[in-house]
């Protein structure tokens, strides 16, 4: 049943803090794009609702590395927030973007780059 919710799984991952998962496994379902429920709006905050920078914490992959690496049961997957083999959603892609990793950019080696010694023709 945790699967369901991978967004509020991170979110409570990254807090150290599983009361979340257990409000929405025990008190009341939220939607699938929830992460976390806020008391002062009495409402499920969703996903494409967190600035960019919290929402690339959510979706980055060292963290779904270290969930995946735990083995809970039924805790959602890499897959389950469009990091793996299926289509990126559109809140993930954006993103992912606006971490400059969806553009294909690779960090450190360069192919224009010209060993030390050589001169380029």
């Amino acid at each position: 049943m945790a699967s369901h919710y991978p967004y509020c799984w991170a979110w409570c991952c990254l807090r150290n803090d599983f009361e979340m998962i257990a409000r929405a496994l025990e008190v009341d379902l939220p939607p699938q794009e929830a992460c976390y429920f806020d008391v002062g709006l009495d409402r499920w905050v969703m996903f494409y609702e967190l600035p960019a920078d919290e929402r690339a914490r959510i979706l980055d992959p060292s963290l779904w590395e270290e969930i995946e690496a735990q083995r809970w049961d039924d805790a959602p997957t890499r897959v389950d927030v469009g990091l793996g083999p299926r289509q990126l959603n559109p809140a993930v892609l954006d993103a992912l973007r606006h971490r400059g990793l969806a553009e294909g950019h690779v960090r450190g080696w360069s192919r224009r780059r010209v060993a030390r010694g050589l001169a380029t023709p």
